[in-house]
């Protein structure tokens, strides 16, 4: 009976986790395909990534959190481009990253996009207010990730 169980419950618990991983590679597809990403596919990814929310939200979901979490960015619709400073400040919320001191006097994302320049995460070229690329929104997220040892 032993036996016969196993292989049953590695079944179950593999078809189980298709999904969750066919739409998370859904999400880095259409990110990857973005010219300008999305200000909802980035806000998904990193929340996503940071474990703020369970992986399989949508969009929406995203959004009502980070308006919750975030404030200062509450403006944006989903639609919308994202900028540098606008990601740098979402991914050092996200991951409770520590900032130098103008970060810590005014945290926002014109600092937020500074301290990830310094750290080198993230490409100075073109300031803080350029349109970002979705490739550059999954290669600094994945910069920050390996920098905090984030798994």
């Amino acid at each position: 009976m032993r036996i016969k169980f196993f292989p049953l419950f590695f079944l179950i618990s593999l078809v189980s986790t298709i999904p969750l991983s066919a739409q998370s590679n859904n999400l880095i597809d259409n990110l990857l395909s973005q010219k300008e990403a999305a200000f909802g596919d980035t806000v998904l990814l990193v929340l996503t990534a940071g474990r703020i929310i369970p992986e399989g939200s949508g969009t929406d979901t995203a959004m009502k959190v980070l308006a919750e979490k975030f404030g200062k960015l509450s403006g944006k619709k989903a639609d919308n481009h994202i900028t540098a400073a606008e990601m740098s400040f979402i991914i050092m919320k996200t991951f409770n990253l520590k900032g130098g001191i103008m970060y810590m006097l005014f945290p926002g994302p014109r600092y937020a996009y500074r301290e990830l320049v310094y750290r080198k995460d993230l490409s100075g070229r073109g300031g803080p207010y350029r349109k970002v690329s979705g490739d550059e929104v999954l290669r600094t997220l994945r910069q920050v990730m390996d920098s905090e040892r984030i798994k």
